[in-house]
């Protein structure tokens, strides 16, 4: 839902932006013309390299005041994926309208050019539109290893010397430009899987060099122990985005962020690939997961060294 609540807060700051004309003028009566627009599609779908069903959202924009969340999801919708040789067909969730699954499991190829064809009606009248976006793979990222080592916080992830785990990366980056979204899962549990606060880096000071125990991230002792300890499983997932894709991403961090100053205009619709005016962005990415264990003979053996 992170796509939509970027969608409906930049409606939120259209409107929000007129309110202090209208508090300034006590004699003036204001009309805030709040006229409805027709719905517009919003698409969030994505293939990658891992072997699963592949999912696709399909929803509708929705006036202002429109709370009826069951009311965003379409229905009715066909759905598939073709990449030149083969066509995968999707179904509709039968529970959560606007989901739609593939038929059946498949791995996205690095290299290959995916095009998601949608046919939908959001008229009202039953007719369906043809909806369409196409994205090709980038090239299957290459990650050897994580480790954690416990210890004063690596610069230059921080800057201050705190405490803790920090969970380093290995392996050998592309010699091309890559865009990566790195998070990371605790025992299996999401922790930062999420638009605002993955993180996100593309590789334009590091291109083809081996990846030697980068910092990625740091759980602080006493900060995150409720989280993250002695004996906790990280697994860290890296996935390689398309450079559309990464910008496509940053718009919408931008969107969810908050203004400054509060009455700021509200920033540009966000660059999708989805044909004929629709929102959103049909994404393929390879990805590749590695995991280990927060060792409580680091933290021991680093404290008695201190002592």
């Amino acid at each position: 839902m992170d796509m939509m609540d970027a969608i409906r807060r930049q409606a939120r700051r259209g409107l929000l932006f007129l309110f202090p004309f209208c508090l300034v003028s006590c004699y003036e009566p204001v009309t805030l013309d709040l006229e409805e627009e027709d719905p517009v599609l919003v698409v969030e779908g994505a293939v990658s390299t891992e072997y699963l069903r592949h999912e696709v959202r399909l929803s509708r924009s929705t006036p202002y005041f429109d709370t009826n969340a069951s009311q965003w999801g379409v229905r009715g919708a066909e759905v598939q994926i073709l990449d030149g040789s083969y066509t995968y067909v999707f179904e509709e969730d039968s529970l959560q309208a606007g989901l739609y699954r593939s038929r059946e499991a498949f791995a996205g190829e690095p290299g290959t050019t995916y095009t998601l064809e949608v046919w939908a009606a959001l008229d009202g009248n039953g007719t369906k539109k043809l909806y369409s976006a196409r994205e090709t793979m980038p090239d299957a990222i290459r990650m050897d290893s994580i480790t954690a080592e416990y210890g004063f916080g690596c610069p230059p992830l921080y800057s201050r010397r705190r405490i803790g785990w920090s969970i380093l990366l290995y392996g050998t980056d592309e010699p091309v430009k890559n865009y990566y979204g790195i998070a990371l899962y605790v025992d299996g549990r999401n922790y930062n899987d999420s638009i605002h606060s993955m993180r996100m880096w593309d590789d334009e000071m590091g291109s083809s060099l081996h990846i030697d125990g980068l910092p990625i991230f740091m759980f602080q002792t006493g900060k995150d122990e409720a989280v993250a300890h002695a004996g906790t499983e990280v697994e860290m997932v890296v996935r390689n985005y398309s450079p559309r894709y990464y910008m496509y991403l940053q718009d919408v961090r931008a969107l969810l962020s908050p203004q400054v100053p509060v009455f700021s205009p509200a920033p540009a619709n966000c660059r999708g690939n989805v044909s004929d005016g629709a929102f959103g962005y049909f994404a393929v990415y390879s990805v590749d997961r590695k995991s280990t264990i927060l060792d409580a003979q680091d933290s021991i053996r680093w404290r008695e060294e201190r002592q």
